[in-house]
């Protein structure tokens, strides 16, 4: 809605973002197969590796014109649009022509490499005074914290418990608080 009537494409690409997550989680928990598409079998085979290339390709987006970095980063901008954004809109396709065992190891890797190349382009904007920089990295960090809790729960470093089964969505609520405010700012 806010979209509508600010125009800002921000708000738009972050709601992408999220719809594109939200999915992602629900397939994940077998909730969107239950629910969503019950019927679509090779749908509900073949999802994981496109929601995995759709979020990584929003995010980027999202981070891209969010933090303006056309206009005040040039370089992380080339860069952002280079690795992040045209990979995955490449991976989005390719994930639902090849075979699935090919597809989630490929948007695995992507995912791995686009998360953890947001925190330093992130840090280093936050750094040189971008306020939205911080909302965002300090988001970002949460979600990142939040997957690495339940990594750790399942490899059985960590005790399984409320917050450790909970942790990835407990870090997407915490990433969407806070990078919403830091588009109200």
């Amino acid at each position: 809605f806010l979209f509508f009537t600010i125009r800002e494409p921000s708000y738009i690409l972050y709601s992408a973002f999220i719809t594109a997550y939200t999915l992602f989680q629900l397939t994940l928990n077998g909730l969107a197969f239950q629910y969503l598409w019950p019927n679509s079998i090779w749908w509900a085979n073949n999802c994981l590796p496109f929601f995995m290339a759709v979020i990584a390709f929003f995010c980027a987006f999202f981070f891209r014109v969010y933090l303006q970095t056309s206009r005040h980063y040039r370089k992380i901008d080339r860069f952002v649009l280079i690795a992040l954004i045209l990979p995955s809109m490449v991976l989005c396709v390719a994930t639902l022509v090849i075979p699935y065992k090919y597809g989630i190891k490929i948007a695995t890797i992507n995912s791995m490499f686009f998360a953890f190349t947001l925190v330093p382009l992130a840090a280093y904007q936050a750094a040189k005074g971008s306020r939205v920089a911080r909302f965002f990295l300090i988001g970002w960090t949460g979600l990142m914290l939040g997957i690495a809790a339940y990594t750790l729960k399942t490899f059985a470093v960590l005790p399984v418990n409320a917050v450790t089964t909970w942790s990835i969505q407990i870090g997407s609520s915490l990433m969407v608080v806070l990078v919403s405010l830091g588009l109200g700012d």
